[in-house]
């Protein structure tokens, strides 16, 4: 599995979640509504038994 920076999903997710509010009916008078991301990483390490 080759890593992917986090930038690069960034647009998407961007535009998945101005997609939900606006399907969702959210309205603000805010320019921009912000939106916290928490990206994990799963790491494998080796089996020193193996």
């Amino acid at each position: 599995m080759k890593p992917v920076p986090f930038e690069a999903p960034k647009p998407k997710l961007i535009a998945v979640a101005a997609g939900l509010l606006e399907l969702n009916g959210f309205t603000s008078n805010q320019p921009e509504i912000p939106i916290h991301i928490i990206a994990e990483q799963l790491v494998g390490i080796p089996n020193p038994t193996k």
